[in-house]
């Protein structure tokens, strides 16, 4: 991980208090900064979303009947409705 070097004004009530648990853990203020940093920020994200699941949906088709005969076989449908209404008109 690369660290950015970065200027923070902090207000003294909140640089005195991140001193404070600095020494009482024994740790870098540094630490501390970056540690309060993360806990506030992944309390403030929301929770993973479920993840999206696709059920299958069986179309009904079995094997050995051919899906383009059935386009065919709509095609010739809409031709003899076509024929129909042009023979009654």
């Amino acid at each position: 991980m690369i660290d950015m070097r970065t200027t923070v004004n902090l207000e003294d009530d909140l640089a005195e208090r991140l001193r404070e648990m600095a020494h009482s853990l024994r740790c870098s203020f540094t630490e501390i900064l970056n540690n309060t940093f993360r806990q506030s920020l992944r309390s403030q994200l929301p929770e993973p979303a479920e993840p999206y699941v696709t059920i299958p949906w069986n179309g009904g088709l079995v094997p050995g009947i051919d899906p383009a005969s059935m386009n065919h076989l709509a095609d010739e449908l809409e031709d003899e409705e076509i024929i129909r209404r042009t023979d009654g008109d």
